[in-house]
């Protein structure tokens, strides 16, 4: 019969198998490095559904965009709702991907949701993240369009840099607003995002955040002591040096990292997760905002065709 010792023994195979892992893969740091680049899974992802659409389009023998629009029909799944009941024909109007939209929808929600858990921090720092969102939106829309038309690229190429920082829920719309290209702007932000997961914590390791608070805790059962990581909840520490940089860390990776940058720090356990989905939220929003109004789209307009 199974005891206590077994059952001990079953749940403790996980971590050291994980353990070994990481400890072979110590010996090799490039192959480490290639990992971390290779295995993420954005990239993987993309590679994957690259490999599939165009095998997909040579063995149906019709064209790639055909099987992009059969991909995703519509851009909500309510407009697929609607079109199902006007003519009851559910394989016209939903493909894969309005059925992973549910999926990316439903991520979006339990992102919220966590947020809750940080709410105190997120109130401890909110108008300090506000003022630092709103300088940092205002100035980067002109500047990034300025330079990305100077270094030589088409108008709506350029334009495309003015919401390469914001999440692509929030660029469609400004690029519709100011005729930018989506394509290039989609790119810059789903590449922001991978650079950071790819290099995020050799970052924090050579600026010494500590991001992580780690303690030693007592085992039972055996004796020996682990380190497991903790979040923080309180803002006892709010001014300290330690905590500002982990506030300036969460609001630099937000803002040019957005969600995929935020969703690496939920996954490393941080402790700048609240600081980041915060800048993330308002960066985005301002700048959705600032390219709305008619004199600033014309500003962007005419900084991208000098």
């Amino acid at each position: 019969m199974l005891n206590r010792d077994h059952i001990s023994k079953a749940v403790d195979v996980p971590r050291i198998a994980g353990a070994f892992v990481s400890s072979r893969l110590l010996r090799f740091p490039r192959l480490r490095l290639a990992l971390t680049i290779f295995a993420n899974p954005i990239l993987l992802t993309s590679g994957f559904g690259t490999v599939y659409f165009w095998v997909k389009a040579f063995l149906a023998e019709i064209t790639i965009d055909q099987v992009v629009t059969n991909f995703r029909r519509h851009r909500t799944f309510a407009e697929a709702v609607i079109h199902i009941a006007e003519d009851h024909d559910p394989r016209a109007h939903i493909g894969a991907g309005d059925l992973s939209c549910l999926i990316l929808d439903a991520g979006i929600l339990c992102l919220g949701m966590k947020m809750f858990e940080y709410r105190h921090e997120l109130a401890s720092s909110f108008y300090s993240i506000v003022s630092t969102c709103a300088i940092i939106a205002t100035t980067s829309i002109f500047v990034n369009v300025a330079i990305a038309r100077r270094i030589g690229l088409e108008s709506d190429e350029a334009v495309a840099f003015a919401a390469k920082s914001v999440t692509i829920a929030l660029g469609v719309p400004t690029m519709r607003k100011v005729n930018g290209s989506m394509t290039l702007m989609s790119a810059l932000c789903i590449f922001s995002g991978m650079l950071f997961q790819m290099s995020g914590d050799y970052l924090f390791k050579i600026l010494r955040i500590n991001d992580r608070n780690v303690r030693k805790q007592l085992r039972s059962g055996n004796g020996s002591d682990i380190d497991k990581g903790s979040r923080e909840r309180s803002g006892e520490d709010d001014r300290g040096g330690e905590e500002i940089k982990i506030v300036a860390a969460g609001v630099t990776v937000g803002i040019n990292a957005a969600a995929m940058g935020t969703a690496h720090l939920i996954e490393r356990g941080s402790k700048a997760i609240a600081y980041s989905a915060l800048s993330m939220t308002i960066f985005g929003g301002m700048t959705v905002a600032l390219t709305a109004l008619p004199g600033v789209s014309y500003l962007l307009v005419y900084l991208a065709s000098r």
